[in-house]
């Protein structure tokens, strides 16, 4: 896709930088001990450090994107003001603001005055470099991040999230887009991944904004549209600021910044140790002596109900959306699979109801995979050369988001825990009074 930028040349907001994140959940009665949990490092909830945060906002200026900053009619009102809810939130912190220009060494991440963004949106005055990639915002971000060594940095990116080679390699391959999307989901995780194991995490929110211009296809195929489309701020920093963030866009707390969807990637490190109700816990196996009240009789067989559960803090905090939670986890029991729609969660923690006959001890395997929300996959397209058809969704979204997953959390597999396998011992056949 044409990614070539303008750039703004500024004034009436502030200074910011951006990027993208997300975990997950479950229940169990109160009787259920937290001795399956075993905690490991901070929790999303716990500030990783006690210095002051520094923002910083990266504007993508590529020709792509005028058809929101700059549009053919209308105005940039809606991206205005997200911009300045974000500089609202903000103001007592040192802010920043990024944008690409062509300087001698080809084009470039400069700093601008951030405070003169706005007036310049509104007024349709911007310029455009040449092409500059996604994941080459993104080592920017990165780079400038670990330079930071006094503040905590939040990194705020608005762009309109499209996942792209370069116009060279489009010109090679028509498809390439299409074709090379693990390749190009694999460039976002490496520009990302010096941030692993910082205890940053990422944070995407989806706004429908309108748009009236030129739009460039995975085949680099023009086409004119004036609709919404949706745009991406995503923000990478600390666990704790990028939640913070996302529950006040979820609470609708911070006035201008309401996006229609939102997903948090960031995890604790605590384990995945799974209880098992009515049952003493030894390593991989489960010693049961079910309550009386947990127990029925079939045939002159006893049959015991119980519940394999963890809690949902564990989980990464977008595998915590509970559609996307049955869609994540697989569970053999006794040789046979679970059925998903059984999986629920109760009191904060992941419940997985299971049956064991007197005088067995059977198996069970548990797999989580990584799987996205609804909303995220809904919002997906692998072809968008009839952009009027697609218009609210966006090429590549989920190999965007799954680069980004990959990269903060410094891992390269689709596996989130297991396969491990456990066993229910109740060849006593004893039942608790």
């Amino acid at each position: 896709m044409k990614k070539k930028f303008f750039l703004p040349a500024i004034a009436g907001l502030c200074a910011a930088a951006v990027a993208f994140s997300s975990c997950g959940g479950g229940g169990d009665e109160s009787d259920e001990s937290e001795e399956g949990t075993e905690f490991g490092g901070p929790s999303v909830d716990q500030p990783v450090a006690q210095l002051p945060l520094s923002v910083s906002v990266y504007l993508d200026n590529s020709s792509s994107m005028k058809g929101y900053y700059a549009p053919k009619t209308g105005s940039a009102a809606e991206l205005t003001n997200i911009l300045a809810a974000l500089q609202t939130k903000y103001s007592d912190l040192p802010l920043r603001a990024f944008y690409t220009q062509k300087g001698p060494k080809g084009t470039e991440v400069k700093e601008y005055d951030f405070n003169t963004l706005a007036s310049q949106l509104a007024t349709k005055q911007v310029g455009y470099t040449d092409a500059y990639q996604l994941d080459q915002f993104i080592k920017a971000i990165d780079g400038q991040t670990k330079e930071d060594t006094l503040h905590r940095t939040l990194s705020i990116f608005v762009t309109d999230g499209i996942l792209s080679g370069t116009d060279a390699e489009i010109k090679a391959n028509r498809d390439f887009n299409r074709v090379n999307a693990p390749l190009l989901r694999n460039r976002i995780d490496q520009a990302l991944r010096p941030l692993a194991r910082e205890g940053y995490g990422v944070a995407l929110f989806q706004f429908p904004v309108d748009f009236n211009g030129t739009y460039y296809d995975y085949r680099n195929g023009q086409s004119q549209f004036s609709g919404k489309r949706p745009v991406y701020v995503i923000a990478i920093g600390p666990n704790a600021d990028v939640a913070e963030l996302a529950r006040q866009a979820e609470a609708r707390s911070l006035s201008g910044f309401a996006p229609a969807n939102t997903l948090l990637i960031t995890r604790s490190d605590a384990k995945i140790v799974p209880n098992v109700s009515g049952c003493q816990r030894e390593g991989k196996s489960y010693q049961a002596l079910p309550d009386e009240s947990s127990v029925r009789e079939k045939g002159g067989t006893k049959y015991a109900r119980m519940r394999v559960n963890f809690p949902i803090s564990v989980l990464p905090t977008y595998l915590q959306d509970e559609e996307a939670l049955r869609q994540a986890i697989s569970m053999e029991f006794d040789g046979e699979p679970i059925d998903r729609s059984t999986i629920k969660v109760d009191n904060g923690r992941v419940v997985i109801p299971v049956e064991v006959k007197e005088l067995t001890s059977p198996k069970f395997t548990l797999q989580i995979s990584n799987a996205f929300p609804g909303w995220l996959m809904d919002s997906d397209c692998d072809d968008d050369t009839s952009i009027a058809s697609v218009s609210d969704r966006t090429f590549n979204l989920s190999r965007l988001v799954d680069g980004l997953r990959q990269g903060i959390f410094g891992t390269s597999t689709n596996l989130v825990f297991g396969p491990e396998t456990y066993t229910i011992d109740w060849s006593s056949g004893e039942v608790e009074e």
